[in-house]
């Protein structure tokens, strides 16, 4: 593999848009929320949860990059990463707060709640050893797809080996552009999935 196309596969799936997709499945897999909550609402529950947890914290990076405090927004030097994911995890904190009084359903303040867990649980593991951001959220999309595997209305197995095959393509590209070891793409990836399995 190719540094271009290990780059090309890092953004392509960035934990902003996994991210994403993990929020969308939890409205396409849950009946609840599939069929109990309007459209209207599902529209705002993603926009404003994607342009908060996504949007923002992409424009801090960016940010921090034009200062010259990181030098990739790939945030491949673990010293460059505390900003970046306490900004993450105090939006993902108000995010849940803010859900929880506007009486949002609780799969999704669940959800809120482990995907902020986990980035803090990132960000204290960073401050020891290099972790992969990029594999605990593609941990945390196994966890969702698994979750709603006994009540989603249709057979998800050949999601989930999608997101196998995708798990470790994108491993693989983290790998061939140096940005992690082994180790740290599997503490990474378990990591995401033990957290939002447990608060799921």
């Amino acid at each position: 593999m190719s540094r271009k196309l290990s780059l090309f596969i890092s953004i392509l799936f960035h934990p902003v848009f996994v991210n994403l997709f993990s929020l969308l499945m939890l409205f396409v897999l849950f009946p609840y929320l599939q069929y109990v909550v309007s459209n209207t609402l599902k529209l705002f529950y993603i926009l404003f949860i994607f342009i908060t947890t996504g949007i923002f914290p992409v424009i801090a990076v960016g940010i921090l990059k034009l200062m010259g405090k990181t030098s990739s927004v790939l945030l491949d030097e673990k010293e460059e990463r505390t900003i970046p994911y306490i900004i993450t995890a105090c939006i993902y904190l108000f995010d849940y707060y803010f859900f929880l009084q506007f009486g949002a359903p609780a799969l999704l303040n669940a959800y809120l709640l482990a995907c902020a867990s986990i980035v803090v649980l990132v960000l204290l593991v960073n401050k020891f050893n290099k972790i992969s951001i990029h594999a605990a959220s593609l941990g945390a999309l196994m966890a969702v797809v698994i979750s709603g595997l006994h009540v989603a209305h249709f057979d998800v197995r050949i999601l989930l080996a999608l997101i196998i095959f995708l798990s470790g393509l994108t491993a693989s590209a983290r790998l061939f552009a140096n940005a992690h070891i082994p180790q740290q793409l599997y503490t990474g990836f378990l990591l995401g999935l033990s957290i939002m399995l447990f608060i799921l």
